[in-house]
């Protein structure tokens, strides 16, 4: 723990799990605590991997503690949405790929979630730090990559694939994105996993 939490490591992790007596002898956290937290503190107390593993394990559940603290102490009105709004917009990406030959318009995803177009639009950039289509764009554009990596199609397949009606489109788009071409990019990134 010293490694992790630094000098005062041990004692800020007996801090962390210090137990309390109940009436009918059970033990209980001194605050109450998410399961999920609750969960990732045990699995850490209770890690068997070997010394070498063992660190990796710890850095990540703490990374994972440290999120879950996080996303808890954030008011349910951080994205401008309230909870429900929230919900609603996280589906937004997955209606996007769905339909992606063709999407759509922000009034009709406002209209098919039930949600002002305008709270939509302001709630979406602060859950995923850019607008709609743009998230979008980029999502296709993540998919191409993979496809490229991942399969023998031809570039004009993935392209349509990936929402573009032609491939002209397409691989502006992915060099704007990239940096290189679809084929550039399968041919360095396919010579770096070899």
């Amino acid at each position: 723990m010293n490694d992790l939490l630094g000098e005062n490591g041990g004692e800020l992790w007996a801090k962390a799990l210090k137990t309390r007596d109940c009436a009918n002898g059970s033990r209980y956290p001194v605050t109450p605590t998410p399961p999920e937290i609750a969960s990732a503190f045990l699995q850490v107390a209770h890690c068997d991997y070997p010394h070498r593993v063992k660190r990796l394990f710890f850095e990540s559940k703490f990374m994972e503690i440290l999120s879950r603290i996080t996303a808890d102490g954030l008011p349910e009105t951080a994205y401008g949405a309230d909870a429900f709004e929230a919900e609603r917009i996280k589906t937004i990406p997955g209606i996007l790929m769905e339909r992606i030959d063709t999407p759509p318009s922000i009034a009709e995803l406002a209209h098919e979630l039930s949600l002002n177009s305008t709270t939509m639009k302001r709630g979406f950039k602060n859950i995923f730090g850019e607008p709609i289509y743009a998230h979008h764009r980029n999502m296709c554009l993540k998919r191409a990559a993979t496809m490229l990596l991942e399969t023998d199609k031809p570039v004009f397949e993935i392209a349509v694939d990936a929402g573009y009606s032609g491939s002209g489109n397409f691989c502006n788009a992915f060099k704007n994105r990239y940096g290189v071409s679809p084929t550039q990019y399968r041919r360095r990134q396919g010579k770096r996993r070899l």
